[in-house]
């Protein structure tokens, strides 16, 4: 059949509702490849899968006409209603993994030729599809979605109703769980360093093209500078195209399978009554002929009696339930022999007794020759019992099938426990957190500061935090998609102090003095400051504010002073330099009367003999003065005029201050 050209979905959606055949064979032209691929990886066998693309079609359809033509996604809806039908299987049944029997792939011309290589590929098909088969159902889900459909992880998370960040996750335990079945390990996930651990989500979202911005150039910079991580993203490519290339055995074909479901389709009055044409049912016709060939002849073994024999209970159970019934329309057929088909559920009764399946015993039935095949059509559709006395088997009872008790859904949320972070307060910019869940298999997604939430593994490193509080959350997201909330810490990062205090000499003595003793204040910028204090250069020793010292000698001296803080800074040190002279006597004119003159040493050494000249009056001789001590010259006649009084010291010994020994006084003699 040729293939027929994809419309819009807005199109194809008004087509079907018109019930236009056409519409209907290019929607099936279209999905039934795709939704049987996806089907075969979650089911881990061929018919398994022709049974979810059945039924998906079945339930389906019908239901495409609720839909909104200018909204509607025609393949989210049919990938999503197969997805219920297989989740809704693997809780009902509880089946197995599918590790005994493996599908022989059927292989193109030239690897037959070669039977090495064909050996070698199937033997590499097998190994991926017992891999497959060990995944848990969900991964198995999202691993199809994304190889095989391309789907984006937003795309995924609508149809298996989980958030972006679980698809994520989940995707990225389904590679590694593929890797590690497939050997393709080539170092220990828990022997990696933490940093390479914490991008390995990052390089499989990377794989699949689903990182961008910052977090895509960060990942890039660490993966080219990081050997092993090489390594692993070269093995998840290598297990990705293992995965693509499995073959997909055949079942039924592809005209016959799209009859099968038109079929079921007419029984529940899908298609209009009118608009049934004559190549329905003679499709309806060649199916019911290919049946009975296949009851009378035992074509299609125990498989097609179950299909047969269960029928009136899955029609009945059909319309209550939405769970995939045991056996569908297409069942176990063998490549070799036509493959059988359901008998539609209006179909007389009548040929269901002459099969022996239903007592569970198989029928030996020698190899058909074409001679032993019915001429004619009538034959079949009115088939008599097989004249078979001597090869009828004694009816064994089927034995009793316990239906395992459904599981209640996980609706139990994760609860996340931080178990290592920094203190309220630290002085480092970096810090290590640990946390756990309370069940295994959850996917963590972390933060800081308020930031998106990103996959993240425990410990986590961060450095190069900036100064001030931070905050560091959690969040667990188990298999089933239930979020616990987030356990956070809260800590600030005070960065070390390396300023130095600066110390200030606030008082000491004259720069020149005489005094043998000084005292010095001071003071620092902060508080908490340890001073230390050196005179004259000598060793640092612990000091407080005022410092002092005595005695000290004649001549010059420095004071330093120097502080040091909590964080153990220590500032340059604040000096003072002065100097101690020794004393010296200090002559001066007291006091300057009309008819006296006094004379006093105000120093602090004795002064010798001196002079003191009067103008007008004339000159008196100053005897050696103690300190302190004055001496009182008079004389008789007023001189009327201006006196100037000067003493002066012999050349012998200098004074302390020579610039106030001269006064002068206006007479009037009145």
């Amino acid at each position: 059949m040729a293939t027929a050209v994809r419309s819009p979905d807005a199109e194809l959606l008004r087509r079907l509702r018109e019930r236009e055949r056409g519409a209907w064979e290019e929607l099936y032209a279209e999905y039934q490849p795709r939704l049987r691929a996806f089907g075969y990886r979650l089911a881990g066998n061929v018919h398994d899968a022709d049974d979810l693309v059945q039924e998906t079609f079945v339930r389906a359809v019908p239901r495409l006409d609720q839909l909104d033509p200018d909204t509607a996604d025609i393949g989210a809806y049919l990938f999503t209603t197969l997805r219920n039908l297989f989740l809704k299987q693997v809780e009902r049944t509880k089946r197995q993994e599918p590790v005994a029997e493996v599908p022989e792939p059927v292989l193109p011309t030239p690897i037959e030729d070669d039977p090495e290589r064909g050996t070698m590929l199937r033997r590499q098909q097998d190994e991926v599809r017992l891999a497959n088969a060990r995944l848990q159902p969900r991964q198995r889900l999202v691993l199809a979605l994304r190889e095989l459909e391309d789907r984006s992880y937003a795309e995924i998370g609508e149809i298996v109703g989980m958030k972006e960040n679980a698809v994520a996750q989940l995707i990225f335990r389904a590679r590694e769980s593929l890797r590690t079945e497939l050997r393709l390990v080539q170092v220990d996930p828990e022997r990696l360093p933490e940093e390479c651990r914490r991008y390995l989500p990052l390089l499989a979202a990377h794989l699949d093209g689903q990182l961008k911005g910052p977090r895509l150039e960060e990942t890039l910079g660490h993966l080219d500078a990081c050997e092993r991580c090489q390594a692993a993203l070269a093995d998840m490519r290598e297990a990705s195209r293992r995965y693509r290339t499995v073959l997909l055995p055949l079942g039924l074909e592809a005209d016959e399978a799209r009859a099968a479901v038109e079929q079921r389709l007419d029984a529940a009055g899908y298609w209009a009554a009118g608009r049934r044409g004559g190549a329905t049912a003679r499709r309806s016709k060649r199916i019911g002929v290919a049946l009975a060939v296949a009851v009378v002849l035992g074509g299609g073994g125990a498989a097609l009696g179950v299909a047969v024999s269960r029928e009136p209970a899955r029609a009945d159970a059909q319309a209550t339930s939405d769970s995939i019934p045991s056996a569908t329309t297409t069942s176990r057929a063998t490549t070799n022999g036509p493959p059988p088909q359901t008998a539609p559920e209006t179909s007389p009764p009548a040929p269901k007794p002459k099969t022996q399946a239903t007592t569970g015993v198989q029928p030996t039935v020698p190899p058909t020759s074409p001679a032993q095949k019915p001429a004619t059509e009538p034959a079949v559709t009115a088939p008599k019992p097989a004249p078979k006395p001597e090869a009828k088997p004694t009816p064994t009872p089927e034995p009793k099938q316990t239906t395992p008790k459904k599981p209640p859904p996980d609706t139990t949320a994760p609860i996340v426990t931080i178990t290592g972070a920094p203190g309220q307060s630290t002085s480092t910019d970096a810090a290590e957190i640990r946390f756990r869940a309370s069940e295994d298999g959850v996917a963590f997604t972390c933060t800081l500061d308020g930031a998106v939430f990103e996959p993240c593994a425990s410990p986590i490193a961060l450095a190069g935090l900036a100064a001030g509080q931070h905050t560091f959350s959690v969040l667990a997201t188990d298999e089933a998609g239930n979020v616990g909330k987030p356990a956070s810490a809260t800590w600030t990062y005070t960065p070390p102090d390396t300023t130095p205090p600066t110390v200030t000499i606030g008082a000491g003595p004259a720069p020149s003095t005489i005094e043998t003793d000084a005292t010095f204040t001071f003071s620092a910028g902060e508080d908490g400051v340890a001073f230390e204090c050196s005179l004259d250069g000598g060793a640092w020793s612990s000091c407080s504010s005022p410092a002092s010292y005595s005695p000290l000698g004649l001549g010059g001296h420095t004071f330093a002073v120097r502080g040091t803080d909590h964080a153990g800074n220590t500032g340059q040190p604040a000096s003072y330099t002065w100097t101690v002279v020794q004393p010296l006597p200090d002559l001066v004119v007291s006091a300057l009367a009309q008819l006296s003159a006094t004379v006093t040493n105000r120093g602090t050494a004795a002064a010798g003999r001196s002079v003191l000249t009067i103008t007008l009056v004339g000159t008196f001789n100053v005897p050696s003065l103690a300190p302190g001590a004055s001496v009182t010259f008079s004389w008789s006649v007023c001189r009327v005029g201006t006196y100037t009084a000067i003493v002066d010291r012999t050349q012998a010994v200098a004074e302390s201050d020579e610039t106030n020994n001269t006064t002068s006084r206006r007479n009037t003699c009145s």
